[in-house]
């Protein structure tokens, strides 16, 4: 779950310091501007992955629950 969720942070941090000055020229016009934007991003993505793995581990527990062929013996 760690894994994942840096894993996350670190691809989207990447993106966006080298996507954010091409498509959004307007706003950020440097890189600079983008880097002091990197940790709000960068906590926004792992709130977003840690909803997102824990929300798939509900889902996957309720599944487990209601198929009996799916439980550990």
């Amino acid at each position: 779950m760690i894994s994942g969720i840096s894993a996350r942070v670190i691809t989207m941090a990447v993106a966006n310091i080298l996507l954010l000055p091409i498509f959004m020229s307007s706003y950020y016009k440097t890189y600079a501007a983008v880097i002091v934007l990197i940790p709000l991003i960068s906590v926004f993505n792992a709130v977003q992955g840690a909803v997102s793995v824990f929300g798939g581990f509900v889902v996957y527990e309720a599944i487990v629950l209601r198929l009996p062929s799916l439980k550990a013996e």
